[in-house]
C-alpha cells in the first residue's frame, strides 16, 4: 500500500490486563486472549512497551521514527 506506515506495539498480555481500567480484557473477544493475534511479518515501526515509560514517551518515539521514514520517502 502506497503512503501507508505500519506500526506494531507489542506488550505483554499480564501487563495489559494489569492497567485495564476499563475491564475491557473482561470481556469476551479480546484480541491476545479469546481472538489470536496478528503480528505484521514487516512493520515500518516496531514498538515494545513494557509500562516502565509513560504514554508521551512512546507517542514522541512513534512520531519521531515516522519522520525518519517520512525524510526516506521524499
Amino acid at each position: 500500500i502506497d503512503n501507508y506506515i505500519e506500526i506494531y506495539i507489542e506488550s505483554s498480555i499480564d501487563k495489559i490486563t494489569h492497567f485495564d481500567q476499563r475491564r475491557i480484557y473482561k470481556k469476551k473477544k479480546v484480541v491476545g486472549l479469546d481472538i489470536v493475534k496478528q503480528i505484521p511479518k514487516n512493520p515500518h515501526i516496531s514498538i515494545f512497551n513494557n509500562f516502565e515509560k509513560n504514554q508521551k514517551y512512546y507517542a514522541k518515539k512513534i512520531f519521531d521514527e515516522i519522520v525518519d521514514i517520512l525524510k526516506k520517502w521524499l
